[in-house]
């Protein structure tokens, strides 16, 4: 197993709506990399025996993704995150997919983001785990996914 170092996140002061750009909400929980039968954070701590439910067989491929605990009143929640990072296995957990950065075994970084947005998505479809989903996205309306 290889480690890929993943692209970092970017700030910015105001909310956009500009054209050509995809916009997709963020996810409060941990950075992981789930490929075929292993799972490490982006600092490279494995953590495949921690998460058994994120382990798929059969797709070679790495996924990027935020890992998280649902949240009662939010979609996440950050310290149900941490507590089954730190080894609570009843805190039930998913990943929330947003890149592939490899493919049948081959670099797809330097791919346009559509062309791994598609990937993705046949990816997460094939690997069919409920614990496994994609972010949903929007092109251009920024601003509408904001609000």
């Amino acid at each position: 197993m290889k480690l890929v170092k993943p692209m970092l996140l970017e700030s910015q002061e105001e909310v956009r709506s500009d054209e050509g750009w995809l916009y997709e909400p963020k996810f409060d929980g941990i950075r992981l990399l789930v490929g075929n039968d292993h799972s490490y954070t982006r600092h490279g701590t494995i953590t495949t025996s921690r998460f058994p439910e994120l382990i798929f067989v059969g797709q070679e491929v790495l996924l990027d993704g935020e890992f998280i605990a649902p949240g009662t009143n939010a979609p996440d929640d950050f310290a149900g995150s941490m507590s089954r990072f730190g080894g609570n296995k009843n805190q039930s957990i998913s990943l929330m997919g947003f890149d592939v950065l490899s493919y049948k075994n081959k670099s797809v970084i330097r791919y346009p983001l559509e062309e791994r947005k598609a990937i993705l998505t046949e990816c997460i479809a094939g690997i069919d785990s409920p614990y496994i989903n994609l972010i949903p996205y929007v092109y251009t309306e920024g601003a509408a996914l904001f609000a």
